[in-house]
């Protein structure tokens, strides 16, 4: 048993040893950085990003926007996805109770 272990263990450290070789060359192969922006093509990349954020952001002067559970009576401090999970979960209440009420049912003879 003792040998077989052994063998595993050296054979894992190998397996190790070659998986660092690997990602070595591979960051060699990009000038010695690892970063994805070092790559030719991410500067263009970067840049759509941050005119896309300019377009969406917020009013900088507005409030900060909140979890619902931090400050549930005040909803327009919400954030947006939260709003969203409260409309969608009252919609289907209400669907709900409609379908129980108006729903009419099997009828008894």
């Amino acid at each position: 048993r003792r040998n077989e272990r052994s063998k595993q263990a050296s054979s894992m450290a190998t397996m190790a040893t070659r998986a660092t070789r690997l990602a070595t060359s591979f960051r060699g192969a990009f000038g010695g950085n690892n970063s994805l922006s070092s790559l030719p093509f991410a500067a263009e990349g970067q840049n759509a990003l941050r005119s896309a954020r300019r377009t969406m952001a917020t009013d900088p002067g507005a409030a900060p926007k909140v979890n619902a559970w931090e400050a549930p009576t005040d909803i327009p401090s919400w954030k947006e996805e939260h709003i969203v999970i409260a409309v969608l979960a009252g919609w289907s209440v209400v669907i709900f109770g409609a379908s129980k009420i108006f729903g009419g049912g099997k009828k008894e003879k």
